[in-house]
């Protein structure tokens, strides 16, 4: 919310505008997202955990008070998985789903391909696979927060969003 205090120009960073303000200085762009939710699971358990019901005492890792938090307890945790709200770094998490330690880390689809390719070894082999890619119930759509001392910039910035993320 630094645009909002007249501390920077814009600022990203999987934001959503639903609920929060930015005050007078501070305005929301266009969406340029859809963020749909997301398991990353060891690719050779694909076959195996495709729905929420296959989740049945796994154990999903997610950022605790965040929408993969809320979405877990919503949508999991009902069929019995253990859903666990720290997130050391997501190289431990990549770590401790490889060691078997913990079956999955919950996230926004772009933040988990990323790591899925990511972590991909040098001959192009995919240890990992994203499962259960699904919209929640409320739509998730990220913007830009920007400063609104110049109008031009706003414009521009919504201009470049229609262009690249329409």
């Amino acid at each position: 919310d630094m645009p909002g205090l007249g501390e920077c120009d814009i600022a990203a960073a999987g934001m959503m505008s639903e609920g929060r303000d930015l005050g007078d200085s501070g305005i929301w762009s266009k969406s340029y997202i859809t963020v749909k939710r997301s398991l990353l699971i060891r690719h050779r358990d694909i076959n195996v955990l495709k729905e929420p019901q296959n989740f049945s005492g796994k154990k999903i890792v997610v950022t605790p008070e965040s929408a993969a938090h809320i979405d877990a307890i919503e949508r999991y945790q009902p069929y019995g998985a253990i859903i666990i709200p720290i997130v050391p770094s997501q190289n431990e998490i990549v770590n401790q789903i490889l060691n078997g330690e913990i079956d999955a880390f919950g996230e926004g689809n772009v933040s988990n391909e990323f790591l899925a390719e990511e972590f991909a070894d040098n001959n192009g082999s995919q240890p990992f696979a994203l499962t259960d890619i699904h919209e929640m119930s409320f739509v998730e759509e990220l913007c830009f927060a920007v400063r609104s001392f110049d109008k031009r910039l706003i414009g521009n910035l919504n201009k470049f969003i229609n262009v690249y993320f329409a």
